[in-house]
């Protein structure tokens, strides 16, 4: 039990500083835009058919069954209201995060480890490239920007559905 959570702590010490590092070289980020701009593409242009069919069904759903219950007061007339509330407030947001969990997410592991297993990574240390600031941060500023994006379209499909 105790190395479980001792190993938790490390993984967690190391996914910290790995943020705190790569959050470092923000200042830079202008000099990354090509590489923000591809990671860009990949976190909101190929996502986003995803994000709008998950969000359009959810918002039916949640109209439909929303609809069902508030039949039973005669309230039908509180459902737009309700759903755009719970679609802005909660939803949205879940929906996008597992989304780009899901699809960008395990784009960047498939990615970081092919590069991890032919020997990329030690080519980028071998000629003193950090890999937080060629890595990491691109992709950082990328999913930073995509997130509220697609969470603004996931809220209005989910609203019109």
């Amino acid at each position: 039990m105790f190395e479980i959570f001792r190993r938790l702590c490390a993984d967690l010490g190391y996914q910290l500083l790995l943020l705190l590092s790569a959050a470092r070289y923000l200042p830079r980020a202008w000099r990354r835009r090509g590489q923000i701009a591809d990671q860009l593409y990949v976190a909101a242009v190929q996502v986003v058919h995803v994000v709008l069919l998950v969000g359009l069904f959810s918002g039916m759903i949640l109209a439909l069954q929303t609809g069902i219950e508030l039949a039973r007061f005669g309230q039908q007339d509180q459902i737009g209201p309700i759903v755009a509330l719970s679609i802005a407030r909660e939803m949205g947001p879940f929906i996008t995060g597992i989304v780009l969990a899901a699809t960008v997410g395990s784009a960047v592991a498939a990615e970081l480890g092919t590069m991890s297993v032919s020997d990329e990574l030690s080519a980028l240390e071998i000629l003193s490239i950090d890999r937080d600031d060629y890595l990491v941060m691109p992709r950082l500023v990328a999913l930073a920007i995509a997130g509220p994006l697609l969470t603004l379209i996931c809220d209005g499909i989910g609203i019109l559905g």
